[in-house]
């Protein structure tokens, strides 16, 4: 995947926003690192409800040296709105 427009480094690997297109999965769970062409993009928030979760919560971050995880301050939940919906 191209840098930067894909992802941010060439050490860091991503889901491909063409894989998600042609796959539509219920659910992408992703640290925001790994997702970023998916989470940009039209379709993400046409398709999925985004749920965003902090990766440490306050009483742990003393727990690493960083407060990221792979550069994420955030675990991403994609859910597929048309999945979603059904269950309301």
């Amino acid at each position: 995947m191209k840098v930067p427009e894909q992802r941010a480094s060439a050490y860091i690997g991503a889901i491909p926003l063409k894989y998600v297109e042609e796959k539509m999965p219920e659910l992408v769970v992703s640290l925001e690192s790994f997702c970023e062409e998916f989470s940009r993009s039209n379709f993400a928030h046409e398709k999925y409800h985004k749920i965003q979760l902090p990766v440490f919560k306050a009483r742990d971050l003393h727990l690493s040296p960083d407060s990221t995880i792979w550069g994420s301050n955030f675990l991403l939940v994609y859910v597929r709105k048309d999945i979603a919906s059904h269950n309301h």
